[in-house]
């Protein structure tokens, strides 16, 4: 899905976050989204419906089962 979609042109982006980026999350009861804000003064925000985030956290879990069966395969 691109950024912006116009005309037959589409512009598409991505994020690359460090190990070091501070990362935090902040919940609004009253509308059941979760914003996770990245960066020191939360320079980066990525605000999310609960279904959404259900989604992005399961996708997270098989990225990391799918790293750890490689570094498995790596000891070999």
């Amino acid at each position: 899905m691109g950024l912006y979609d116009r005309g037959g042109v589409s512009v598409e982006s991505w994020v690359e976050i460090r190990d070091d980026v501070s990362l935090r999350c902040e919940i609004g009861e009253l509308n059941n989204l979760a914003t996770l804000h990245f960066g020191h003064k939360s320079e980066f925000a990525l605000t999310v419906d609960r279904p959404l985030l259900t989604k992005i956290a399961a996708a997270a879990a098989q990225a990391i089962t799918d790293l750890e069966a490689t570094d498995e395969g790596d000891e070999n």
